[in-house]
């Protein structure tokens, strides 16, 4: 993020380069607004919030992991107990659409996250086209090569918790269930909700992905994966999420 000053010029500051994109990412203003906000021109800011993106890009895998050791997953198991009866869970999984204002036609990339249940991102995988299934995501997405190569869930666990196009399925309400299904279903959902709050807090704090987002679809990936790896850090210290401000 820091810049050398040259002759003609000095350099922006790290500290106004971080307040740059952290205003664009918050509030979905456009480059140029952000520009007059900080008295600085469009271009500028674009570039700005590009390096800032990219930095936190090539970082992500050091904020957004799965849990890599049995006493890990062991512990993530133990928090979801808090949220919900079903057993042995790490994480809940779904998708999520975000809205393109810059293509001439109405667009959306998917998000595919899986959190657990501190909401904090596990997985994350954007920039499908929004016209793909989630079932289509989640098969070519690297959470499921993993899985599938035995190099997660191969331990204490089996389960991710999951909406109604993966492996876990709620009984249909196409007949009378019995209180034993109705149980599981209750469970289940329980379990699901906490990815979808997961992607409310995100998009509440970020809220360049909750407006319909104005950048280049070159971008759009990563711009979305800077804002998981923040909206992951923000829960690690224990910044307030816009659900705990509602309260």
């Amino acid at each position: 993020m820091a810049k050398k000053d040259i002759r003609l010029r000095q350099s922006i500051p790290v500290h106004k380069r971080l307040a740059v994109t952290s205003w664009r990412l918050a509030t979905g203003d456009t480059y140029r607004s952000t520009g007059l906000q900080f008295g600085i021109g469009r271009c500028t800011a674009m570039l700005i919030n590009k390096d800032f993106c990219n930095a936190n890009a090539k970082r992500a895998k050091e904020f957004i992991k799965l849990p890599e050791t049995e006493q890990e997953v062991l512990q993530s198991i133990r928090l979801f107990t808090n949220k919900s009866p079903f057993p042995q869970v790490v994480g809940a999984i779904d998708g999520c659409h975000i809205a393109l204002k810059t293509v001439p036609q109405d667009y959306s990339v998917v998000i595919q996250g899986v959190a657990d249940a501190s909401f904090r991102f596990l997985d994350i995988s954007a920039g499908s086209p929004g016209s793909i299934h989630d079932a289509r995501v989640l098969r070519l997405s690297n959470l499921h090569r993993e899985i599938e190569q035995g190099n997660w869930l191969n331990g204490p666990t089996k389960q991710i918790s999951g909406s109604e196009i993966r492996p876990l399925l709620p009984f249909k309400q196409t007949r009378t269930l019995s209180e034993r299904q109705l149980r599981f279903n209750r469970a289940l959902s329980q379990a699901r909700v906490v990815i979808e709050q997961a992607y409310g807090i995100l998009k509440g704090q970020w809220r360049c992905l909750y407006k319909a987002m104005v950048e280049k679809t070159s971008r759009v990936a990563i711009t979305i994966l800077a804002c998981c790896v923040l909206h992951n850090i923000c829960v690690d210290v224990g910044d307030p999420s816009p659900i705990d401000i509602g309260r």
